[in-house]
């Protein structure tokens, strides 16, 4: 069963993304007799986020719940908000998706000059108009 997710802190919407996009990607790529552990999560969002940690929210507090409760920490635990910290994360995110957007750039490039129906292209040189032979 899919977890609820509460990712601290709150207002940081790419590390909520960056969440719910690898506990997706672990569900997908993994076995569908178990469900991805903390464990597995955590260990994906440490590439991006070193300091995150992962707890499950124990059987007395799950009274109600109708499934598991991952709290997902950023920085180890709640704190209280530091402009500079969220500017840092928020610089890295930024640099994150311009890197994966340049990536996707050129596979696609890639793919295109590959294609059957692409059509070679003079070079600069090749487009230089040179004199007739003898002339």
């Amino acid at each position: 069963m899919r977890p609820e997710i509460l990712a601290f802190p709150v207002d940081d919407s790419v590390f909520r993304a960056d969440v719910a996009r690898g506990l997706d990607a672990l569900a997908e790529a993994g076995d569908d007799n178990r469900y991805p552990s903390p464990d597995d999560l955590a260990a994906l969002l440490r590439h991006s986020y070193r300091n995150v940690t992962i707890s499950v929210r124990g059987d007395l507090g799950s009274l109600g719940a109708l499934g598991p409760v991952w709290y997902v920490f950023r920085d180890r635990r709640v704190r209280v908000g530091d402009a500079r910290r969220d500017r840092l994360y928020g610089a890295l995110a930024t640099a994150r998706s311009a890197v994966a957007d340049s990536a996707r750039i050129l596979d696609r490039s890639r793919a295109a000059t590959r294609a059957p129906h692409a059509k070679e292209t003079k070079t600069k040189q090749d487009r230089v108009r040179r004199p007739p032979p003898g002339g």
